[in-house]
């Protein structure tokens, strides 16, 4: 009897080990059963006009705010919702990014999203220089986000922001940001203005309005950028491509003029080195980027589900081929 006790122990243990053994050949490195990470959640940012949605004779006929006829006796305030951003909702105040149960958290993605215009104020040329933009509800309050972000658009919006570090920083045409942590790939396009606290691993510059080396273009709307830390890698580019390249920058040293190009001393910086490779995911958005652009930035945590069926599939039938067998032994003795 304790025999076939024995026996019955070692079978059931050779059964378990076949599996282990087999599971393991199957699964590659990259796909080991674990539970997969939180996706990333997307937060909005925007600076409303809250007089417009607070107040009854500025809405249409079915109450929704019109936004329109904004000037500078309205109020402004910083808002944030989660996954959309809907004008008839209100959302709530930025320090409920570090706060509740819904707060950011690392991997997430931010996306500040155009200041209203208001009516009064617009710019005028200065010096022949082919640049106009639309007078921004603006305000300087530093956003505090307690988390390393996955990505981080700044989009044609006036924001100040203070982070916990950025995988991607996209900052786009006529905004004017100063960001704070370090950030590993920056893009930063036309006539944007930005300020980089921190350091900056590779930083890409982009004139989308047409070509640099072209003497009758008007359409030369580089940005202006600055950077308190180090940089790494920095190029330039237009419609036809790369133009400039420039490697490790002392800190505190990086500044280029949207009109003048490149003002950092040369002795603190190098015109040779390698070409970090082009982020794969994690492409620059363009110019007309748009809410529903963000909906392809990648995902963490992605588990293969194909791999799983497949594997379980496997176990379980090696389990009941190895029970039928058990069984069948059993009444052979």
């Amino acid at each position: 009897m304790k025999r076939k006790i024995q026996k019955t122990k070692n079978i059931r243990r050779a059964i378990l080990l076949a599996v282990s053994v087999l599971s393991a050949a199957i699964l590659p490195s990259g796909n080991c059963l674990r539970v997969s990470a939180e996706e990333p959640t997307t937060f909005y940012l925007r600076y409303v006009c809250t007089t417009c949605l607070w107040d009854e004779d500025a809405k249409d006929n079915h109450g929704n705010p019109t936004f329109e006829g904004h000037d500078s006796s309205h109020t402004y305030q910083w808002r944030r919702q989660i996954g959309t951003w809907d004008d008839n909702v209100e959302g709530r105040e930025p320090y409920y990014l570090n706060e509740g149960d819904d707060r950011v958290k690392d991997g997430d993605i931010v996306v500040v999203l155009p200041n209203l215009p208001i009516t009064e104020g617009f710019e005028e040329e200065e010096d022949g220089y082919a640049l106009k933009r639309v007078k921004q509800a603006t305000d300087q309050t530093v956003i505090s986000i307690n988390a390393h972000l996955s990505n981080l658009t700044i989009n044609r919006s006036s924001a100040f922001l203070s982070t916990g570090g950025v995988d991607e920083c996209h900052v786009l045409g006529d905004s004017y940001a100063s960001i704070s942590g370090n950030v590993t790939n920056a893009y930063v396009y036309d006539a944007a203005d930005c300020t980089f606290n921190n350091n900056v691993t590779n930083l890409r510059l982009y004139n989308s309005k047409g070509r640099l080396d072209d003497a009758n273009s008007n359409q030369k709307w580089l940005p202006n950028v600055t950077v308190g830390g180090t940089v790494d890698y920095a190029s330039v580019s237009d419609v036809g491509g790369l133009c400039d390249e420039y490697w490790k920058f002392a800190s505190g040293t990086f500044s280029f003029n949207e009109k003048k190009g490149l003002e950092t001393y040369s002795g603190n910086y190098s015109t040779s080195g390698s070409t970090p490779s082009t982020v794969s995911r994690g492409t620059a958005a363009s110019q007309n980027a748009s809410q529903s652009d963000y909906d392809d930035v990648p995902k963490t945590g992605e588990s293969n589900l194909i791999m799983w069926l497949a594997v379980s599939m496997t176990a379980v039938s090696i389990l009941c081929v190895m029970g039928c067998l058990m069984v069948r032994r059993n009444r052979n003795r």
